[in-house]
């Protein structure tokens, strides 16, 4: 199974090269149509950018689970039998063209830059990639903000009082 998501994983990131040249003329078009102008080296903007992008890829990932069209490239990353640092890296190839970078644009009309839009949906998805194991304890307090591997685990279960629960990326306040 590892094995068989390296290759998904290999194929995932030669595709990714493709839709940036795609995502880039909506992306560059919207920010060229800004309504403000935000410095992403102040912090107040960089707390934004953070909650807004966090707001973004909660409703972009529960539309990955509730919309076909969107969920036929997700359910790769949910096809692994086993729960580990592996299935992290198990994405669909086209994820971007089945419309993902579609929620991040209200972020880039904004005013916020496509690229600093980009790596702190990067920042979201390194997270997520620790957040894919069975072996980090629990966190007491901070459970109630932030997204832990508890809480994706229930994400990741099949079975039904489970199903549709915790979309968040590092936190996980959209789903309370």
């Amino acid at each position: 199974e590892s094995a068989a998501t390296l290759g998904v994983a290999i194929v995932q990131n030669l595709v990714r090269l493709v839709e940036a040249g795609i995502v880039a003329i909506p992306f560059a078009f919207v920010y060229q149509h800004r309504l403000f102008d935000f410095a992403a080296t102040s912090a107040p903007a960089m707390l934004g950018l953070f909650l807004g992008n966090e707001f973004f890829y909660y409703w972009q990932h529960r539309a990955s689970h509730r919309i076909r069209w969107m969920w036929a490239t997700h359910r790769v990353h949910h096809s692994p039998t086993r729960f580990n640092l592996t299935a992290a890296v198990r994405l669909g190839w086209t994820g971007n063209i089945s419309g993902n970078f579609l929620f991040f644009l209200p972020l880039i009309w904004i005013g916020f830059h496509p690229f600093a839009v980009v790596a702190m949906l990067g920042v979201n998805l390194m997270y997520q990639f620790f957040i894919h194991t069975e072996l980090a304890p629990r966190l007491g307090p901070l459970e109630y903000v932030l997204n832990t591997p508890a809480h994706h685990r229930v994400h990741h279960a099949s079975n039904e009082p489970c199903l549709d629960k915790n979309y968040g990326g590092i936190l996980i306040v959209f789903d309370r």
